[in-house]
């Protein structure tokens, strides 16, 4: 538990790090050579993010927002874990959730296909010696996960679609 713990707040403090400093970082491979179709789109999404970080970073407020949300968005992902798992009759630690939070995550890094589909299930198969469970379980949990953010997704667009609408029309 203690070990799971210290991964999560690793890749926190890690997160938080590469937000505030990632623009150094993203200068470097910007200028690295791109020799193939995977680099290349690596790079532009990484030339993408940063002007979006940079914009962001400016406004303190924005900041302690995004900071906020992401704090939210871990502890709600954690919750459908905790259900996705009860659901399905599988048992694990706590800390189980806190891993598939970051490797969800972390998959996003990887968008390969819509949705990361395959990429979040082969990083959650990848970490079943940490989390005691069985690779069948990981996959079953991955596809009630799914099912459950996408209800989430929906209810909170049905909730504020219309006002994040006109909060970007409005927007110069």
């Amino acid at each position: 538990g203690v070990i799971m713990l210290l991964i999560f707040l690793a890749g926190s403090v890690a997160s938080f790090l590469f937000i505030i400093f990632g623009h150094y970082l993203t200068k470097i491979i910007i200028k690295l050579p791109t020799n193939n179709k995977i680099t290349g789109a690596l790079r532009e999404k990484l030339v993408s993010s940063d002007l979006a970080w940079e914009r962001i970073r400016k406004d303190r407020s924005a900041v302690m927002g995004v900071a906020l949300g992401s704090v939210l968005l871990m502890l709600s992902l954690m919750l459908i874990y905790w259900g996705s798992t009860g659901s399905l009759g599988i048992r694990t630690v706590p800390g189980a959730y806190m891993i598939f939070t970051s490797l969800a995550s972390i998959s996003l890094l990887f968008n390969f296909t819509p949705g990361s589909i395959g990429v979040r299930e082969l990083l959650y198969t990848s970490a079943y010696s940490l989390t005691a469970i069985s690779a069948k379980q990981v996959v079953a949990f991955s596809l009630v996960d799914r099912v459950a953010q996408l209800m989430v997704i929906g209810a909170a667009w049905s909730l504020f679609g219309r006002t994040i609408v006109r909060a970007i029309k409005t927007k110069p």
